[in-house]
């Protein structure tokens, strides 16, 4: 269901027969119809139900690796009231440039989930009642016509815990490695260190509970923001090496703008969005086999470009790389990553394609969070090209995605000896390219629109 949705209050109040359908189709608690009742609303004061978070117990970690058990949210939802504002981003801790409060809080025991009733100021007279500002009259509208828009909570932690070994931490450096995250059963577990978000064989995910906090703020934005006790695990990972959460990912590499209506409106977003599910989907199902070896194992000779085709690459504008790529498209051709990095002029390390594999899983973030980061695509999108692409005869075979690319990787792969080079973690650069590649590859195989195009695009990330 929709996080957040306008509680159909008329100028006799909140009936009994509206509360109870309203609330029962959003398994809500109908405890705030008797708050409503004792609220005297201002003129244009919009009254919002609100879910802002469900428990560990039954809803899992989220995507940062945070959990919140439901005996904490119990005991410090009513920080909400107490603290909280109704912003644009977390970045905002001025009630005078808030657009609404949070006017109660509810522990719903039935969904394991903190709702709130949130008040917006659709008014000045609303604004004046709440010092605060007047909320846009996009977003009202858009609540008012049943439109989703996407919310997020901040939250002050003094600590985390492990949810293997139990250790506590205040900061990055207090979390546990691998060899010493033993949990009470003896198994050792990841670690937090490097190991958040990883799940074992036995079940076992590894995450951080936050058995304490204060809520600080419900946002209105485009993605949820990194929480302040774990802004320092987007760059550990992009030096580490290790994988991160799709939101904090894009987020932390710059890739996720504000959202925007022209997004929405944009209808290449929803096919790029369909393809991005695809492949991500593809990358989480698709077992090593030997076509998958041979394929990946040929795909590793088309690392180089033509010094022809680097050159004339480096003649043209970004635009103008971006409508050469496209034209390779419509001729079944698809660049490798190290073949992209070459194209467009990035400078990479040795370990950018560690960085590359497993993206499309990462990327593959909620709908309302992913529109900002697709609309890099959008660049891709194009007229079709009907002549021949320049330099064509310089391609590989093994870039062609298509029978005689596939039957010509498999024997490139017979000749193929595997390096006994080790090579350092990707760096923080690597991370940026590795998702400017697979949004390439995104528009790549949503134009050439072939089912074979998803897993040969997933495997060629993989060599």
């Amino acid at each position: 269901m929709k996080t957040a949705e306008v509680i159909p209050v008329s100028s006799r109040g909140l009936t009994a027969s509206d509360s109870n359908l309203f609330f029962t189709k959003r398994a809500g608690e109908h405890q705030f119809k008797e708050i409503l009742d004792k609220i005297a609303l201002a003129k244009d004061e919009i009254p919002v139900h609100l879910i802002a978070m469900g428990c560990t117990e039954k809803y899992a970690a989220n995507k940062n690796s945070d959990g919140f058990r439901e005996v904490m949210l119990k005991e410090y939802h009513p920080t909400f009231v107490k603290n909280a504002r109704v912003y644009y981003d977390h970045k905002a801790k001025d009630p005078k440039k808030a657009f609404g409060k949070v006017a109660s809080s509810l522990y719903n025991n039935d969904m394991g989930r903190v709702e709130l009733l949130i008040l917006l100021n659709g008014s000045k007279e609303a604004a004046v009642k709440n010092g605060g500002l007047v909320a846009p009259d996009e977003d009202i509208e858009r609540l008012k016509s049943g439109k989703e828009l996407p919310w997020s909570m901040g939250i002050s932690v003094p600590f985390d815990r492990c949810s293997g070994c139990g250790n506590d931490a205040k900061t990055l450096k207090d979390y546990c490695e691998e060899h010493e995250c033993i949990d009470k059963n003896g198994k050792q577990r990841f670690g937090c260190k490097s190991g958040l978000g990883k799940t074992a064989e036995d079940g076992f995910v590894q995450y951080v509970d936050n058995p304490r906090g204060t809520f600080k703020d419900i946002s209105r934005v485009s993605t949820p923001a990194d929480r302040t006790a774990y802004g320092a695990i987007a760059k550990y990972a992009a030096e580490s090496g290790h994988t991160l959460g799709g939101a904090q990912l894009a987020l932390a590499r710059g890739y996720v703008e504000p959202l925007e209506e022209k997004f929405i409106k944009t209808a290449n977003l929803s096919v790029f969005s369909e393809t991005l599910s695809k492949l991500a989907s593809i990358e989480s199902t698709l077992k090593p086999s030997a076509s998958m070896l041979s394929q990946s194992l040929g795909f590793r000779n088309t690392d180089d470009l033509d010094a022809q085709i680097v050159r004339h690459a480096h003649t043209l504008t970004e635009r103008g790389k971006c409508a050469e790529l496209m034209h390779l498209a419509d001729f079944d051709i698809v660049l490798g990553p190290k073949q992209f990095a070459k194209f467009a002029g990035y400078s990479v390390s040795p370990a950018y394609t560690s960085a590359v594999s497993g993206m499309f899983g990462q990327l593959d973030i909620a709908d309302e969070q992913r529109y900002g980061l697709l609309d890099t695509c959008t660049k891709y999108a194009g007229i079709r090209f009907h002549a021949v692409p320049p330099y064509f005869h310089l391609y590989k075979e093994s870039n062609f995605y298509n029978a005689r690319g596939e039957h010509d990787r498999y024997f490139e792969s017979l000749n193929y000896k595997p390096s006994t080079e080790k090579t350092a973690s990707a760096n923080d650069n690597d991370y940026k390219v590795a998702i400017e590649y697979c949004l390439y590859k995104i528009a790549a195989v949503t134009r050439m629109n072939k089912d074979i195009n998803y897993v040969t695009a997933v495997i060629q990330n993989y060599y």
